[in-house]
């Protein structure tokens, strides 16, 4: 069959997948030309390939492709930088989610040169990066500001063309900088479009803002009441914003929406919420009980809550969950044993206070463990006793000596499985000093550093 008879569809298939698969193999030192210059030669071939990027354009307004798709890993995942890491932290961090090309951006003046000649206003999907060159890495963001306040100006207009009602909109990948008058756009832009499945929200700027306002985006704004009824439930929904703090005081409208999401995260500076993180997190993983990937952490830590709830708390049930990661100041048994995800494979956990400071689970509570990494303070025999596991149940490259040493560094673990017909073998005892944790409490509720990453 001649190429020029083939179907319309297939047309667009083919120019889709080169718009839209980054190849993986070009080195990194040869110059990468643009999406939109790459669609540009793609449709000076002939006419059939023009009509083919024609129609790619009606549907979608993308200005760079990602080297893999956002999602949660709850194994190997880098720790979300902290609030006053150096830029060695910080740049390992983006470096692992945006590849090889971070910190570069894609031109704003070409970005906003081309939305206002194609006008794609009906699009389905928008994948757009809005960062200010430079910013992400500067060494004090203030005086970086003041000296460049002009490319701030052509990322808000470019946010504007896009923050307005679309109908068709389902995709949003939104790349973009730490400025306060940017995200309640954001806000607008996520709640005016009932039809969103599917929203990414990346932010690489450094944690510490050096005096500049910091950003904040109300969970409750998510959602406009006037048309909570025509709201398309998500399906994956990701932010991964280290200098952002989130409201979440009021959030009943956004947990509504999010009540089919199969990936959820957020890797922010901070929550406020009106009771404690940890419960705050019940709720959330509550609410979303078909979720397969989850994450929760924070580069900021907050007041620690070393009280058990007198009321009940109901379990949480998550048949589908496989991914995942818990990093906040408090992650113990009173959040894990509440949790039962009988398919959870990998675990990813970080803590400013012992794991085991609330007791321990029953043995098997997560019966498909795989693979589990903590970091908090303590031995590392303790915190896997905390989750139920025993010495001889699980792998790891530390010496003996290590298992026994309070380490406030990770741990990974992969986990054996055992014929559940067999009995265990004898644990290792290991002596623990005396009530080590309650005479430690005091100094490790006043101190708010938290651990930096490795």
């Amino acid at each position: 069959m001649c190429p020029k008879r083939l179907p319309a569809e297939l047309w667009f298939q083919i120019v889709g997948h080169v718009l839209t698969d980054t190849p993986a193999n070009n080195p990194p030192s040869q110059p990468q030309l643009s999406l939109i210059q790459q669609a540009k030669q793609l449709g000076m071939v002939d006419n059939t390939f023009q009509t083919a990027v024609d129609e790619f354009h009606h549907r979608s307004f993308h200005t760079f492709n990602p080297d893999s798709e956002p999602t949660v890993l709850g194994a190997l995942q880098p720790w979300i930088p902290r609030h006053d890491c150096p830029m060695a932290e910080h740049m390992l961090f983006w470096q692992e989610h945006f590849g090889t090309s971070w910190p570069g951006t894609t031109d704003l003046e070409e970005q906003i040169s081309e939305f206002d000649e194609r006008k794609p206003y009906r699009v389905r999907s928008v994948r757009v990066d809005i960062r200010v060159p430079g910013f992400s890495r500067a060494n004090n963001c203030m005086s970086w500001t003041q000296s460049n306040f002009h490319t701030w100006i052509l990322s808000g207009a470019m946010l504007c063309r896009i923050a307005q009602p679309n109908p068709r909109l389902r995709v949003l990948h939104l790349r973009l900088s730490a400025h306060a008058d940017f995200y309640p756009i954001v806000e607008g832009l996520i709640a005016s479009n009932p039809r969103l499945t599917d929203i990414v929200i990346e932010d690489d700027s450094h944690p510490d803002l050096d005096g500049l306002r910091r950003p904040v985006l109300d969970l409750d704004s998510l959602c406009d009441e006037s048309i909570e009824d025509t709201y398309q439930e998500l399906e994956r929904f990701i932010i991964r914003a280290p200098a952002l703090q989130v409201n979440a005081v009021e959030c009943g409208s956004f947990l509504r929406r999010t009540r089919s999401v199969d990936t959820f995260c957020l890797a922010v500076h901070n929550f406020v919420t009106r009771q404690p993180t940890w419960l705050w997190v019940l709720e959330l993983l509550r609410n979303a009980s078909y979720v397969e990937r989850f994450e929760i952490s924070t580069s900021m830590s907050s007041d620690a809550d070393q009280r058990t709830p007198r009321s009940s708390i109901t379990p949480v049930k998550l048949s589908n969950l496989k991914h995942l990661v818990l990093d906040i100041t408090e992650v113990d048994v009173r959040l894990l044993h509440r949790l039962h995800a009988p398919l959870l494979k990998h675990m990813c956990i970080r803590s400013l206070f012992p794991v085991a400071s609330h007791g321990e689970l029953t043995y098997n509570h997560f019966p498909r463990l795989l693979c589990v990494t903590i970091w908090c303070p303590g031995g590392a025999i303790e915190r896997f006793r905390a989750l139920g596991l025993r010495k001889r149940q699980y792998i790891h490259n530390i010496t003996n000596k290590r298992l026994l040493d309070d380490a406030d560094e990770p741990i990974l673990i992969y986990i054996l499985k055992l014929d559940d017909t067999l009995s265990l073998p004898e644990d290792v005892k290991v002596e623990r000093p005396c009530k080590r944790m309650r005479e430690d409490e005091a100094g490790l509720s006043t101190d708010s550093s938290r651990p930096h990453t490795v």
